[in-house]
């Protein structure tokens, strides 16, 4: 019971059949080591793929963590930050460009 449920009840969170709540993500990303955010957003996204491609190299952990220390950096800031520039600063084209180059 590394979840703090037993057997059944795993094997329905799962199967996406038991209720999906923060305390069981939680649970799980720490059970198995794996990255909460991508779980969490995965779920939100209905991306099942997007939590599993994450789980191991913790992406959107990294990606969280960097956004909190960016946050911290502008002590209130964010909110006149146009549109444009966040998705240039942090847009998936440009890490995509990354990944084909690193290919």
């Amino acid at each position: 019971m590394a979840m703090g449920i037993g057997l059944r009840s795993y094997e329905y969170f799962e199967a996406g059949r038991g209720p999906l709540t923060n305390e069981r993500l939680q649970a799980f990303a720490l059970a198995t080591d794996s990255d909460y955010f991508a779980l969490a957003l995965g779920a939100s996204l209905s991306s099942p793929t997007l939590a599993f491609e994450c789980a191991d190299n913790k992406f959107i952990m990294a990606f969280v963590s960097e956004l909190q220390a960016f946050e911290a950096e502008l002590a209130g800031g964010v909110s006149t930050l146009e549109a444009t520039a966040i998705f240039s600063a942090f847009g998936a084209k440009a890490l995509a460009v990354r990944l084909q180059d690193a290919e």
